[in-house]
């Protein structure tokens, strides 16, 4: 059995991530912890709960406010891809559910501490997050089982700049700390998302007739 913390800048598609997470039947999704990145900070927050909330597990997974901006620099976010709520301008109502007052960092950190060798770490945001558990505590390295990311490119125009991908565009000095710091790690980088994870036409329709709640929500 998987046990996942997962740290996501939540706008629509890290939304399908979730879910996915929270349907596996290999897998426990332990906690969310949420990192600066696509659009409005609080509004990543609300739409990470509202996703768990539609998914059945309202109260039985954290989420953990965190970073609100990178180490060094402004960014930009990016409402002109996932609309000015990050969900394609739905407009969700907010969820029962509250985000808890520890911060992601201190979450992160004592999770993997209390659970050393169990929990995989599965990064689709900005490694903002991750980087400050590391400094805060560097032992951790030697305690995650595994540390899987959604970032960077590999011989393939990124989706920020012709060379940059966007979460490793928006905190590269956090992304330098993570992928030095020795914890094993695999990289999914965006080409492996346009080849593997856009959805066609076919599929599309397939899960349309569904017709269920994560099916209409995705749609």
């Amino acid at each position: 059995m998987l046990r996942i913390l997962l740290d996501t800048d939540t706008a629509g598609d890290d939304t399908i991530a979730i879910l996915m997470a929270l349907r596996a039947k290999n897998a426990k999704l332990e906690a969310l912890t949420i990192n600066c990145g696509n659009v409005n900070f609080d509004q990543e927050v609300e739409n990470a709960l509202y996703t768990v909330e539609l998914a059945g597990m309202s109260g039985k997974v954290p989420v953990y406010p965190g970073a609100r901006h990178p180490l060094l620099r402004e960014w930009t976010t990016v409402e002109y891809i996932h609309g000015k709520d990050g969900m394609g301008n739905s407009f969700f109502p907010k969820a029962r559910q509250r985000p808890e007052s520890r911060h992601a960092v201190d979450a992160i950190v004592e999770t993997v501490n209390s659970n050393p060798g169990e929990i995989t770490l599965v990064e689709i945001a900005p490694m903002t997050n991750i980087a400050m558990a590391l400094r805060k505590d560097p032992t951790i390295v030697r305690k995650v089982k595994e540390f899987f990311f959604m970032g960077g490119t590999n011989q393939y125009l990124g989706n920020q700049t012709p060379a940059a991908e966007f979460n490793i565009w928006v905190d590269p000095e956090a992304a330098k700390v993570v992928l030095q710091s020795g914890m094993p790690t695999t990289m999914v980088g965006w080409e492996i998302c346009m080849r593997y994870a856009v959805v066609g036409e076919s599929e599309y329709r397939e899960i349309e007739a569904m017709r269920t709640k994560e099916a209409e929500f995705f749609i």
